[in-house]
């Protein structure tokens, strides 16, 4: 493997890989910007060299694993150490190595205030990758946002919605409740009228009687 250039594991980006030695399971070994600065002894996240990348290698496959890592300028080789396993003698022992994998796919190797086209560190083509790839972060992260807004707008909107339905139904309660007043106010006013002439048709019964006998 060839360490091809100097490049910087972002706070959110992870280097992954999976090692099996002797036929084991695979077993999933993970590179972020922790290990880096914990390894190289650092605090920006960058890995300026193959020795480099041989120390955060070392650092995140604990030792006992039986992972040999060794540099010769920008080659990187991997291979199980033999000593920990005897019993092949001088046969190579099972060993698989994958990939390195980067999440997100494309890690910076610098922040946008790093860039200095007058410094031979990175090319044009480093800096024009690098400013799309924020640019697209940039956008992807404005959608999300976009998409944020617009579930806060359907839920205030919804909100609304149904602070105007609560108050409808109290209205409507109010106004059944005035209508029930209204019409138990009409019986009662109906009741009265109905005793009043009762009382007055009872008050003229003796004096009809008495005129009988005039």
């Amino acid at each position: 493997m060839a360490f091809v250039a100097p490049f910087k594991v972002m706070v959110d980006a992870t280097i992954s890989f999976d090692l099996s030695i002797d036929n084991s399971d695979l077993e999933t070994f993970v590179i972020d910007r922790s290990s880096v600065d914990a390894a190289l002894g650092t605090t920006d996240g960058r890995i300026n060299s193959a020795a480099d990348f041989k120390a955060v290698v070392d650092y995140v496959v604990t030792v006992g694993e039986g992972l040999d890592v060794r540099t010769q300028g920008n080659m990187i080789t991997f291979k199980a150490e033999q000593d920990m396993f005897p019993g092949y003698g001088t046969y190579a022992v099972p060993f698989y190595i994958s990939q390195f994998r980067p999440d997100p796919p494309f890690t910076l190797r610098f922040d946008l205030s790093e860039i200095d086209v007058t410094s031979d560190e990175f090319t044009i083509d480093d800096y024009i990758e690098g400013v799309e790839f924020m640019l697209q972060q940039s956008i992807d992260s404005g959608a999300m946002l976009g998409a944020v807004q617009q579930r806060i707008e359907l839920q205030t909107d919804f909100s609304h919605r149904m602070m105007d339905e609560v108050e409808s139904g109290v209205s409507r309660l109010v106004d059944a409740d005035m209508e029930e007043a209204s019409t138990r106010l009409q019986a009662f006013q109906t009741q009265k009228q109905l005793a009043l002439q009762s009382l007055q048709i009872a008050n003229s019964q003796p004096q009809n009687i008495l005129s009988l006998f005039n």
